[in-house]
């Protein structure tokens, strides 16, 4: 065992690469059975490997969202337009709500974070599942803003009060992270359903209750000499607040309904 210490890393390897090339077969039969299989075998298939590739490799969320969006739009084409969006919902609400019953059995900081990661991730696909471009634009604006903030939790020191305020950002507690995008799926959510606005504000509740009592309650005697991780906080902020019009409308574009 000793005189192999190389063996279990490469297993370990192996076997990522195993999953990750699962859920690509998934993701590629999904886009390819779509035109021509059911919508709920094609999609089933397609956000199985899609879920299953973010909480493997979280970095790769923006390519998965497109595919989404892809989807979305092939099916808004067709009859089962409808069953798409409920799938959509469904989906995405049931990711963070069971993400906020995980965060509230206080599990490990790198865990929390993945959890943060995955149950905002299902509120995008919620949003995406409203069907209104205003939805979508929201949706695209909440997943961006999730990727530069989930940047700055990964570049960020454990302790550190960057960190922390990237924490509080996936938690979608401003001024920080996500909440600007959130603001925006709250409204478009409004405007579809009341039941559904209840469902949201519950699983948004949830996530940010868990987060904050487990937010150290530490104080700095002196300041900390600040980081990089302070740069994609500041893009959140700009992002959310004062977006530039060359970013609006290319979002924008991405988030026509097709007719």
């Amino acid at each position: 065992m000793l005189g192999r210490p190389g063996l279990v890393p490469a297993s370990n390897r192996l076997r990522g690469d195993s999953l990750v090339a699962g859920c690509c077969c998934l993701i590629l039969f999904g886009q390819i059975a779509l035109p021509s299989a059911s919508t709920l075998l094609a999609l089933g298939c397609l956000l199985l490997g899609q879920a299953m590739l973010v909480v493997m490799v979280p970095v790769l969320l923006p390519l998965v969202m497109i595919l989404v969006l892809r989807f979305r739009a092939v099916a808004a084409l067709t009859h089962d337009a409808a069953l798409t969006d409920t799938m959509l919902i469904a989906l995405g609400l049931g990711t963070a709500l069971a993400c906020a019953a995980m965060l509230l059995m206080r599990p490990r900081a790198r865990d929390r974070l993945t959890l943060l990661h995955i149950g905002q991730t299902g509120i995008g696909v919620f949003a995406f599942g409203l069907g209104t471009a205003e939805a979508m634009f929201a949706g695209l604006i909440h997943l961006l803003l999730l990727a530069v903030t989930w940047t700055a939790a990964e570049v960020s020191d454990i302790g550190r009060p960057e960190r922390l305020a990237a924490i509080a950002g996936l938690a979608g507690l401003p001024p920080f992270g996500v909440w600007p995008g959130l603001v925006l799926i709250i409204l478009a959510t409004a405007h579809r359903s009341v039941w559904l606005l209840l469902a949201l504000s519950l699983a948004l509740g949830l996530i940010a209750w868990a987060t904050v009592v487990r937010l150290p309650s530490r104080r700095w005697t002196r300041p900390a000499v600040p980081t990089l991780a302070w740069v994609p906080l500041a893009v959140t902020v700009l992002l959310g607040l004062a977006m530039p019009d060359v970013v609006a409308a290319w979002l924008r574009g991405l988030a026509v309904v097709p007719g």
